[in-house]
């Protein structure tokens, strides 16, 4: 049995802070320090600190796509109990991007003025195949009906290209502008800085292959009925699914300033990754309502 999974999906969201963003500053001019700080975590610390900004816009695209390959049969343990161990094949598709985008105002010269204009782009694409099995169970009731499980679990080979990109900009003319350089990374690394008013841009990728985990698990309702003496079924389930990629998210974490690379024995032993070169590897948990329609003989 060939089965395929499509599930595409994106989710965004903003924050707003109105007025000088840095708490510091509020009380010194006798102002109310309280309110939501907006901090942009995922800025590289690479020319200057990002330092607390006004505006926050976040937006995640997701692509999933799983096509399996099963070979089961079914058991009757009990009266009322049937299980259907399985064996097959997963070729897996997952990518991902996430885009960041952080203003702050010119506070207090002209709060009215653009100051610093910041765009990150992290991209996490993988491709992966192997193996996979587990086992459905049925719960009968009476009528066709019964009560549906699936447990399943999934071992791949997976090949990841994994991509982070900032453009920070600096429109405004500063007193203390600084003399632009060249800060040497590496292979693999892309830097260019500017005087301000700048233009700074930096962007660092990495291909890499690694094992992946996955789980499938679902709870539902299902119906069957058999035809022309058992040679033909038709099965309707309904039910709550979930899918757990173990360690799937993979974003570059530019959480380290890279102007000290070579001042710091400690950074250059963190090998071919780099210094937090990845985030902590969360699981990427897909769950929800799901339902199909089976024809079988």
């Amino acid at each position: 049995m060939n089965i395929w999974t499509r599930y595409h999906h994106s989710a965004s969201d903003q924050l707003r802070r109105d007025g000088d963003p840095n708490p510091n500053n509020a009380i010194l001019a006798g102002g109310d320090s309280q309110g939501e700080y907006i901090s942009p975590f995922w800025v590289a610390k690479l020319f200057s600190a990002p330092g607390l900004v006004n505006r926050a816009k976040a937006q995640w695209n997701m692509e999933l796509d799983y096509l399996d390959a099963e070979l089961g049969r079914k058991f009757y343990v009990s009266k009322f109990l049937v299980v259907r161990p399985f064996v097959g094949l997963r070729n897996a598709w997952i990518d991902q991007t996430y885009r960041l985008n952080f203003l702050a105002y010119n506070w207090p010269n002209n709060p009215d003025e653009i100051g610093r204009n910041m765009h990150v782009k992290m991209k996490n694409d993988m491709w992966a195949i192997g193996s996979q099995g587990g086992f459905d169970a049925q719960w009968l009731l009476g009528k066709g009906f019964s009560i549906c499980t699936r447990l399943g679990f999934s071992l791949l080979y997976g090949d990841f290209d994994v991509s982070y990109s900032l453009h920070d900009q600096h429109p405004v003319e500063t007193i203390n502008a600084v003399s632009g350089f060249f800060i040497n990374l590496g292979p693999g690394f892309s830097v260019a800085q500017a005087i301000s008013p700048y233009d700074n841009r930096f962007k660092v990728k990495n291909h890499f292959h690694s094992t992946v985990y996955m789980a499938d698990l679902f709870l539902g309702l299902c119906w069957d009925k058999s035809f022309y003496n058992d040679r033909f079924c038709l099965s309707i389930w309904a039910g709550y699914e979930q899918g757990i990629s173990f360690q799937q998210n993979r974003f570059i974490n530019p959480q380290y300033d890279f102007t000290i690379i070579d001042l710091s024995p400690a950074v250059s032993a963190f090998g071919s990754e780099g210094p937090n070169f990845f985030t902590d590897r969360g699981n990427m948990t897909t769950s929800g309502g799901s339902g199909g329609i089976a024809f079988s003989f």
